[in-house]
């Protein structure tokens, strides 16, 4: 085997590794019309980010790291309040990241047009409140 041969079968070998490690960052597709429009979210909880990030802390030390957490930095705690949301949440709730306090998050109101930020936080320790709080960074959205 020739050696740009091997190079090519080891960037293959690297890629099909590299993608396997990952693989649970990545969305399944859906097919058109399965594919979730209209997800609307009901908020649980918003709470200081702090104090959640601590609680994770202390059940999992290994995997969080040195962390800076601002005062207005919150996690808010969303479920699913229809079918295109169930479809989206992995769980039967979640913690978003927000860096700019529970002032307008009421408990039991829905989030409308969510956009968020969503990393894939699959290494640790994790150094970023964004990441503590599951990878989920609320951008913008209606509350109804």
């Amino acid at each position: 085997m020739s050696k740009s041969n091997s190079f090519l079968v080891l960037s293959v070998a690297i890629s099909l590794l590299t993608n396997q490690a990952y693989a649970e960052c990545i969305y399944l597709g859906f097919s058109e019309e399965e594919f979730p429009h209209n997800p609307i979210y009901r908020i649980a909880s918003c709470t200081p980010a702090q104090q959640i990030v601590t609680q994770r802390r202390e059940n999992n030390p290994d995997w969080y790291g040195e962390i800076s957490i601002a005062a207005m930095d919150v996690a808010i705690r969303v479920t699913h309040a229809n079918d295109d949301a169930r479809k989206l949440l992995p769980e039967d709730s979640e913690y978003w990241y927000f860096d700019a306090g529970c002032e307008q998050f009421n408990p039991g109101a829905l989030l409308l047009n969510a956009n968020l930020d969503d990393w894939c936080c699959d290494v640790g320790p994790v150094q970023d409140v964004q990441c503590a709080l599951g990878g989920k960074k609320l951008l913008s959205f209606d509350i109804q």
